[in-house]
């Protein structure tokens, strides 16, 4: 910014004059050129000062700085200040001030429209002034809210998809999710088509549409470039994964994958005790683990059984707890249920429970169907009263014949 006194002698210059000043030294400049010209140092000067012109304002000059504020694209691009100085001179011979003075001082501030690197300034086709590139609009896709920890069948919500664009604006972009889950994870070492199509994570969105039993979810960026989605975990624990592309195959966007862990957080082995490991097979070799306060009522519990039958009493057999990140327990290929019906998993597939609960790490199967490490049927009884009364657990009989067992609530509640 600055200014130019036009006197009688003074070129006729627009431009303004050097040094360029801040709105803050506006004023104070103009007032110290004023006492200068006219002698004033000493003297009173008043000024009437419009400030800087609001919309509909107008100033009217004899030279080129005339008007009012100009705007480009919503925004202020110049404006103008008028003050209006009055005073009298310093007279040095009488020591007096003396001689009316008035002028008027005007001063213009600029904005210039500028662009980022790559871009060039140009007038659009509305008349406003826009930044463009020759480039062609390139976007990326990014995942935030991984990697998450899910339990089994709960939802993480508030998961993004963000688009970064250059060139083109990220809203109103088509983006493509997809849920899957990595074979013989979470305890379980196998694998087909159906755990894929029906316990990989179901996706959801209020910005989209998910198909393929929530496999899949199809949605549309806002205006910030953001899809919000969220991941219910299946039952099965196991490692998953979300994977993020733009949906136009003509405009892509790269691609973003991310892990969810899908599992029971702290279970522990059960280990070697005063019992029997039973059980394991090859499509869960890992098979009993519990929460650290079931493991001790386990142990409590172990001890004082084998007590009654000092000095070299029996160990029970434990069976089936939970898998190593606890979630569905789809045990063994060839089963018998509760109700005494068989069932073979070859024919009927997997991904199913015949066990009721054993997937959060407090629930655990002692044998009792009079093999190797049953509970005596003559015991029986008095099993279930300690367990209840000393420990607070709660021990039932489950299943028939050879399947035959306790089925115990260490914690004493269902999970």
């Amino acid at each position: 910014m600055g200014g130019v006194w036009y006197g009688p002698y003074a070129p006729v210059v627009c431009d303004g004059a050097d040094p360029d000043v801040s709105d803050a030294e506006i004023y104070p400049y103009a007032l110290a050129f004023e006492k200068v010209v006219h002698n004033t140092q000493q003297c009173p000067i008043s000024v009437q000062d419009s400030g800087w012109l609001q919309p509909g304002q107008s100033i009217g000059s004899w030279n080129c700085w005339s008007g009012g504020p100009v705007y480009q694209n919503g925004g202020e691009t110049s404006n103008l200040r008028e003050m209006l100085f009055t005073g009298q001179s310093f007279n040095a011979n009488t020591g007096q001030c003396e001689g009316n003075w008035s002028e008027r001082v005007i001063a213009r501030r600029d904005l210039r429209l500028g662009c980022p690197d790559g871009y060039t300034l140009r007038i659009g086709a509305n008349g406003q002034r826009e930044c463009f590139s020759l480039a062609p609009p390139s976007c990326q896709i990014s995942l935030s809210g991984f990697p998450a920890e899910v339990e089994p069948g709960k939802t993480a919500d508030n998961r993004v998809a963000t688009v970064s664009c250059t060139g083109r604006s990220p809203a109103g972009v088509g983006v493509t999710l997809v849920a899957d889950v990595t074979a013989n994870s979470g305890g379980h070492q196998h694998d087909d088509e159906v755990r894929h199509t029906r316990h990989m994570g179901q996706l959801g969105s209020l910005q989209g549409m998910s198909t393929e039993n929530g496999k899949v979810l199809n949605g549309v960026t806002d205006a910030d470039g953001k899809l919000y989605f969220s991941f219910t975990a299946p039952a099965p624990a196991g490692d998953h994964t979300v994977t993020a592309q733009c949906a136009d195959s003509t405009n892509p966007c790269g691609m973003a994958q991310r892990a969810v862990w899908v599992g029971i957080k702290d279970l522990q082995a059960i280990g070697g005790g005063p019992w029997e490991l039973v059980g394991g097979k090859s499509e869960h070799p890992d098979n009993h683990y519990l929460t650290v306060p079931a493991f001790l009522v386990l142990q409590q519990l172990s001890v004082h059984w084998r007590h009654l039958y000092v000095p070299f009493g029996p160990v029970f057999a434990v069976n089936d707890a939970s898998l190593e990140r606890g979630g569905l327990f789809d045990c063994c290929e060839i089963y018998t249920d509760r109700r005494g019906v068989q069932h073979d998993r070859r024919y009927e597939g997997w991904w199913t429970s015949p066990h009721s609960q054993h997937r959060r790490g407090t629930v655990v199967d002692i044998r009792a169907n009079g093999g190797s490490g049953s509970i005596r049927r003559e015991d029986e009884e008095e099993f279930v009263d300690y367990a209840a009364r000393a420990l607070g657990a709660v021990a039932r009989i489950h299943g028939v014949g050879t399947g035959r067992h306790f089925h115990v609530l260490l914690m004493g509640v269902a999970e």
